[in-house]
């Protein structure tokens, strides 16, 4: 295998892994939004609203890393 394959191989796992944790954020935030249902009107949603924040927040952060 010559370094260019290796470099090749590398991107691909690279680029499969973003792509898993992507999914992974937008599930979270699908979650969120479910637990606090659409106005998030129950005692629970400074904090629902904050985690969802803070996952949008962390998606962007990798979406910025990744350009």
């Amino acid at each position: 295998m010559n370094s260019a394959q290796r470099d090749d191989e590398a991107t691909q796992l690279h680029d499969a892994w973003l792509a898993g944790y992507e999914a992974a954020i937008a599930d979270a935030v699908q979650i969120v939004d479910g637990l606090g249902g659409p106005a998030f009107s129950n005692l629970s949603a400074p904090v629902l609203v904050r985690l969802k924040s803070r996952f949008l927040q962390v998606s962007a952060d990798s979406a910025s890393r990744a350009a």
